[in-house]
């Protein structure tokens, strides 16, 4: 039995060093057959992008000739004597507006550098004006009162 064992086990050896021999002959030829398959399907594909890239770059161009042609068809002579006043005229206001917000951010930043005591005249100023405008109301509601009855008395001197 020893016998068999031992030759057993070296036929299991040179099987499997067989074997695995004849998987890497496998391996290696899968590799040679894929590069040769993938190298050539790359150039046809190396071809084929370049087919799409020109094609891509020729219609870009021909959207950037007719942008260009529209633009020029848009903007004539006149159009653009017309455009380059408004500029002036926008440039002109937008200093005007410039400066203004300038001396106001100015005077804004004087008033708080007074401290709380700005903003206690604030609000005196503010209650001072709510005042003044609610005794203008009252005037003029006498007033409406006033002719009113100045009106009766008229209408009832009459009769």
């Amino acid at each position: 039995m020893d016998i068999w064992f031992h030759k057993r086990n070296y036929k299991m050896l040179k099987i499997g060093g067989y074997v695995k021999t004849v998987l890497e002959v496998l391996s290696v030829t899968w590799s040679v057959i894929e590069e040769f398959k993938y190298g050539k399907e790359r150039e046809r594909n190396k071809d084929l992008d370049d087919y799409y890239a020109s094609l891509t770059d020729s219609l870009l161009l021909k959207v950037k000739t007719l942008h260009l042609s529209v633009l020029m068809a848009t903007y004539d002579p006149s159009m653009m004597e017309t455009l380059s006043s408004i500029r002036r005229l926008l440039d002109e206001r937008y200093a005007e507006a410039k400066t203004s917000l300038d001396y106001h951010n100015e005077q804004l930043q004087k008033y708080k550098d007074l401290g709380p005591e700005f903003n206690i005249l604030l609000k005196a100023y503010n209650n001072l004006f709510d005042r003044i405008q609610s005794t203008k109301d009252d005037i003029e509601r006498m007033r409406s009162f006033l002719c009113l009855i100045l009106l009766i008395n008229d209408k009832g001197a009459s009769l």
